[in-house]
């Protein structure tokens, strides 16, 4: 919940991240001497690992003796011969460790280095079929989708409004973080409601959730917590489905992740006046405990506008800092 509440500031302004989509613009692809610098870490991961297994050798012919053998204590002794003294193996351990440390500082940096271009390609394909991009503090926002990455481990994950829509994929090439993100593309639209049924579920939704308040006698039973009525349109959905096909077929709805709900949310909302007036919902903020407890992020369907949290679905005309 608090990275939902620091959207905004992640953001910024349309068109921040010029600068950077610029810096990527001139990007180089990675270089034979980076190829090499790869493969030289994973030849010194080889080599440091051969010490720590040459340091642990000592230590592991005496967890191997076998207490019930009548040769225990010749091993026993043979062992402890070859055992190095603590001062000597605390010190031998602090260097391979030092050197471990900075192993992996480099690493971590000639992965970073590899990487970039990959990320550079993305972007620039992304701003070549016209889609809008922006810049996020561990990543891009690219039309529908935002795009997070774990540089330093070539790993990348898509969300949409914040809610994860595929795991941490390795990425080793710009094809791979392409495929990633048809994956998530293809999850979006598997789920896009039909306007028609969009509009008449969520006013189900709202109309069944706004009597259940009433009847509970809970005040203001028109302004409706984004989680209630989130329930309220999973049952709706599959309502719907039964009337249409019957109660003995399988229930294409019976599942509806939360990503899936703020996309049709989202696509909702992008209707505008298509929804007749009657029908018609909004959506309304809340306080930072109401926040905190039970915000939602919207406005996912293009980059170019700000993530905002919110809490309530009301009437249309009755929004109080909503949208």
């Amino acid at each position: 919940m608090q990275d939902r509440e620091q959207d905004a500031a992640q953001e910024g302004p349309t068109g921040q991240g010029e600068a950077a989509m610029e810096a990527f613009d001139a990007a180089p692809e990675a270089s034979d001497d980076e190829r090499g610098d790869a493969a030289e870490a994973v030849e010194n991961l080889a080599q440091l690992q051969v010490e720590y297994r040459r340091m642990a050798g000592p230590l592991a012919a005496v967890a191997k003796i076998k207490p019930t053998d009548p040769r225990a204590l010749g091993q026993l002794a043979t062992a402890l011969e070859r055992l190095p003294s603590g001062v000597a193996l605390g010190q031998a351990l602090e260097e391979l460790r030092e050197r471990t440390t900075r192993f992996a500082q480099a690493a971590r940096r000639e992965r970073i280095a590899t990487f970039r271009p990959i990320e550079a390609e993305w972007v620039r394909a992304a701003r070549a079929a016209g889609q809008s991009v922006r810049e996020r503090s561990s990543g891009w926002r690219v039309g529908m989708l935002e795009l997070a990455l774990q540089r330093e481990q070539a790993r990348a994950r898509f969300f949409y409004n914040r809610e994860a829509l595929t795991p941490w994929s390795p990425i080793g090439d710009p094809t791979d973080l392409a495929a990633l993100e048809e994956r998530a593309r293809t999850l979006l639209r598997g789920v896009a409601l039909q306007d028609e049924l969009l509009i008449a579920v969520f006013h189900d939704a709202y109309e069944g959730a706004r009597a259940a308040r009433q009847r509970d006698d809970r005040g203001r039973a028109e302004v409706v917590p984004l989680p209630d009525f989130y329930r309220g349109v999973r049952v709706a959905l599959v309502r719907h489905e039964v009337a249409e096909q019957g109660p003995e077929k399988k229930l294409r709805w019976a599942e509806l992740p939360r990503w899936a709900f703020l996309h049709n949310l989202d696509r909702y909302r992008a209707l505008g006046t298509t929804v007749p007036e009657k029908q018609r919902l909004g959506l309304q903020t809340g306080s930072q405990q109401e926040t905190r407890q039970f915000g939602m992020v919207v406005n996912g369907l293009d980059a170019t506008q700000d993530y905002k949290t919110m809490c309530f679905v009301v009437p249309f005309g009755g929004e109080r800092g909503g949208a």
